[in-house]
């Protein structure tokens, strides 16, 4: 029997045997067209959990991409074919468990314990506090992101004289192995740990194959992080105080419930809050979709629309009764009274400032994307692959013009076909294009 860990939707499975770590992959993958669904993922899982042979003891599904309940849900209810042990986690989790794995086999920790987690990427400097309750059990107190590594020994002097941690822990790119001397020799922590990573999903997956042990001697139950719900959030037409209100907050242990708000009747859209996850081999910040469904708010903060069960598996209830209604009566629409401008570094902001329906493109270095404001909400476009960022490539390779992941794909086979930057080509005449790539 083993315990695997499982990346959602993706092609391979990491699994631990007589001590030793695996990971097995799907061939011939097909490509999900048009992006994934829950019918591509339960496919996919079934591929991938056949891979051990119905020989899994613990599964532990990680969210890394943050998708959205619907594909959670179709990927457990394939994975309850294979065991009856299953266990959904948020990345944050998986990556705290990965962290203090060394720790987990020290013995007796203080009753007060405190331990500070300092990730390291190309994207974002990251510090996680994590302390002990009066339980006894171990939980993130304390989170900040920073966008530049360069902030990364000003901020660790702050976090360390502040909280005094009992242990110190760095997680760290490849390309930033430097760092750690620079803190062992500039900060001499007590009881110092760190462990390097080159690919951030397998990171996660050893979180997870962590968290999926149920053996003390290879981590100790002492150091367990209650399993928690990512944070959700939605936009409240009208709402004085900023755009976002929160759902529910992030890091409530499950199970749970998920309530509405007191106010307006209305139609309401569920997404994450924002969080990095691994989009091609770039770490990128984004909010997405909690949900596919519009959630029906009655207007009382007691109405229960939806909830984690203890496996920590998403489930939206309050849809059914009035989807046709919604259909019917337009009327029950936001009305366009007061529009808000979206934010995602201040779920709190007080600007409010009255926006027509617009198309935004947002650039970010090789990746753009498109933005629709209209009733008050603001959603991402999705390409054909089922993305909200698309690189920024133009191929003429094959003799149709490609945009996006197609177009970067034909770029080391047919160099001379391919054009970075698609403003480049914007406007041009056919030969103007061809001639650009010669």
């Amino acid at each position: 029997m083993y315990t695997a860990s499982y990346l959602l939707s993706s092609t391979g499975i990491r699994f631990k045997q007589n001590g030793r770590h695996h990971i097995r992959w799907i061939n011939d993958v097909k490509p999900a067209r048009g992006g994934l669904n829950p019918r591509i993922i339960k496919e996919r899982a079934e591929q991938v959990f056949q891979l051990l042979s119905n020989q899994i003891k613990n599964l532990v599904i990680v969210n890394g991409n943050l998708s959205d309940f619907e594909m959670i849900e179709a990927c457990v209810e394939v994975a309850e074919k294979h065991t009856k042990n299953i266990m959904v986690i948020p990345p944050l989790l998986s990556r705290m468990t990965y962290a203090i794995e060394d720790i987990s086999k020290m013995h007796n920790p203080p009753p007060n314990e405190v331990i500070m987690v300092l990730t390291v990427t190309n994207a974002f400097v990251d510090f996680v506090i994590l302390q002990r309750d009066r339980n006894f059990e171990l939980n993130i107190i304390q989170r900040e992101i920073f966008k530049y590594t360069n902030a990364c020994m000003k901020e660790f002097l702050r976090f360390y004289e502040y909280y005094n941690p009992d242990a110190t822990v760095v997680l760290v790119h490849d390309d930033f192995l430097q760092l750690v001397d620079d803190i062992r020799d500039e900060f001499r922590p007590q009881n110092f740990f760190w462990r390097h990573f080159k690919r951030w999903d397998y990171l996660l997956m050893f979180g997870a194959l962590a968290r999926a042990t149920d053996d003390d001697a290879d981590f100790d139950r002492r150091y367990r992080i209650p399993n928690f719900t990512m944070g959700i959030e939605t936009i409240i037409p009208g709402l004085r105080l900023g755009c976002n209100f929160v759902i529910h907050p992030e890091r409530t242990k499950i199970p749970c419930k998920i309530y509405g708000f007191q106010g307006k009747p209305q139609p309401i859209t569920l997404f994450y809050f924002p969080e990095y996850y691994l989009f091609f081999d770039k770490l990128t910040l984004e909010r997405k979709d909690a949900s596919t469904k519009c959630i029906w708010i009655t207007g009382s903060s007691d109405q229960v629309i939806g909830y984690y069960d203890e496996r920590g598996v998403p489930y939206i209830t309050a849809t059914k009764d009035h989807q046709e209604d919604i259909k019917k009566e337009p009327d029950k629409m936001p009305a366009n009274k007061e529009p808000i401008e979206r934010t995602i570094n201040s779920p709190t902001s007080s600007t409010a400032k009255p926006m027509a329906s617009q198309i935004t493109f947002i650039f970010e270095e090789e990746l753009c994307t498109v933005e629709i404001y209209q009733n008050n909400l603001v959603q991402q476009v999705k390409n054909s692959d089922g993305n909200e960022w698309t690189p920024l490539y133009f191929s003429m390779a094959e003799g149709t013009p490609e945009i996006g992941k197609k177009a970067k794909n034909d770029l080391q086979k047919f160099p001379k076909g391919v054009i970075y930057d698609v403003l480049k080509i914007i406007g041009k005449p056919m030969n103007e294009i061809y001639n650009l790539d010669s």
